[in-house]
């Protein structure tokens, strides 16, 4: 979804342990999301129960504890009003679920790691009993308790809890299923109003009445779809979430949802792909520590530079195409943004000749094609694909004049040479954080 509030929190949906099955692979995937949101700007929302459920959401937040204290942008652990320490929460918590022991749940459930003593990660050790969190706005058990309600209730969503229920119980065929789907809808309501409410009363809920196991697998994936909605909303912030939650999100909805293929500014993968022309892996940007993070954040750096030029270029493309309607794929806008900011590509033959002037006129036609020459033997086919080999002086003389008028056609701000300068500077400099091999 497109966003324009570019300073906007993020809440992390995917430190949700129920989202991660591989720890290794969730804990560099988490850290790989929240240093590129920090670099863009953001306050990256952590729930605090996760700290507990999840080995790779305590690993993010143990690696990460600097920039709890620090007014930078990046890690927040969240809570309720008036609890200011993680050891205050937890134990606020644990008083809350002391009825737990007497829900039923699978063996294989992610929510037996609910309660605060169900794990044996030593959170006490790793970030301490002190570290700061922060207050959301408002209740998640409470947003989570509507969502589930107006769920269970006749409307027009194919994907809700009541229509789950309505074709696995083959109620658009017999009085029995219709019956039945009607009396499930009824429990799960009061059941949502009587006490502490969670998606581990949900599942409790259905494995008391013997339901299949399809239906229930369907009706938890989406309550956890719920469960994160109502999490962002509850924080104010916009949710990052996984393709698997993103497609059960209700149809109707005031919380920007984000997942890895949405074409928005507010995305980190849609950045990482972007800086993948010049040679930054994605994989890279999960190599940055804190202090890695402060020092980038701290002054003026071809990294910042381009952040800046990148935040103004994608807001005015998603203006655009949400005017008209036509936003692109994924894999599309990447390519667009990359021609938009690093010329793609296609041009990164022509990167030596980048030192050659600044100004936007008839002189760097003549110079290019002179370095072009030079670079005709070794890369065979020109900018724009014509064939440029030795003696091919049209041809190049062509591409270069090609290159100059798309960057006078699409950047007046920028010349071609400066953002191939621009190319040149980044590289460079993201070699020496260690972002490129």
């Amino acid at each position: 979804m497109f966003t324009s509030d570019r300073d906007a929190p993020i809440y992390l949906g995917t430190a949700d342990n129920v989202l991660q099955s591989d720890p290794a692979r969730a804990e560099e995937q988490l850290t790989f999301e929240h240093n590129v949101l920090t670099l863009l700007g953001h306050r990256v929302l952590v729930g605090t129960p996760f700290v507990w459920q999840s080995k790779a959401t305590l690993a993010l937040v143990a690696r990460n504890q600097p920039l709890l204290e620090g007014d930078f942008p990046g890690l927040r652990l969240t809570s309720r009003e008036g609890v200011r320490t993680a050891g205050d929460y937890f134990s606020q918590r644990a008083s809350d679920t002391r009825l737990f022991d007497r829900l039923q749940l699978r063996p294989e459930s992610p929510f037996l790691l609910e309660q605060p003593r169900a794990t044996p990660l030593d959170w006490r050790n790793l970030i301490g009993p002190d570290v700061k969190v922060e207050p959301r706005i408002a209740s998640v058990e409470q947003r989570f308790r509507a969502l589930v309600v107006r769920d269970a209730e006749p409307g027009g969503d194919v994907r809700s809890l009541r229509d789950l229920s309505w074709g696995a119980l083959g109620a658009q065929f017999s009085v029995a299923g219709r019956g039945r789907t009607e009396y499930n809808m009824s429990a799960l309501t009061e059941r949502s109003l009587d006490g502490h409410f969670s998606r581990a009363v949900v599942e409790d809920e259905y494995l008391k009445r013997g339901t299949d196991p399809k239906l229930l697998a369907a009706t938890l994936a989406r309550t956890n779809a719920l469960y994160q909605l109502a999490s962002a909303a509850a924080h104010g912030a916009y949710l990052f979430t996984s393709s698997n939650i993103a497609r059960r999100i209700p149809d109707e909805h005031e919380q920007p949802v984000l997942e890895r293929w949405t074409v928005s500014p507010a995305n980190p993968y849609l950045f990482a792909h972007v800086l993948a022309c010049i040679g930054i892996q994605p994989r890279s940007w999960a190599r940055l520590g804190p202090f890695d993070l402060i020092r980038l954040m701290a002054g003026f750096n071809p990294l910042l530079n381009f952040i800046a030029r990148y935040r103004e270029v994608t807001l005015k493309r998603m203006i655009n195409w949400q005017s008209t309607g036509l936003v692109p794929q994924f894999d599309e806008a990447v390519e667009i943004f990359r021609n938009d900011l690093l010329i793609g590509d296609r041009w990164r033959a022509l990167e030596i000749i980048a030192r050659i002037g600044r100004k936007k006129t008839a002189p760097y036609v003549g110079g290019a094609i002179g370095a072009a020459a030079m670079l005709s033997g070794a890369y065979g086919v020109g900018a724009l694909g014509y064939q440029l080999t030795v003696g091919s002086g049209w041809a190049i003389a062509k591409s270069i004049k090609d290159a100059t008028k798309f960057a006078a056609d699409l950047r007046d701000d920028i010349s071609f040479f400066d953002t191939l300068r621009m190319r040149t500077e980044l590289r460079r400099y993201a070699s020496g954080v260690g972002l490129i091999d």
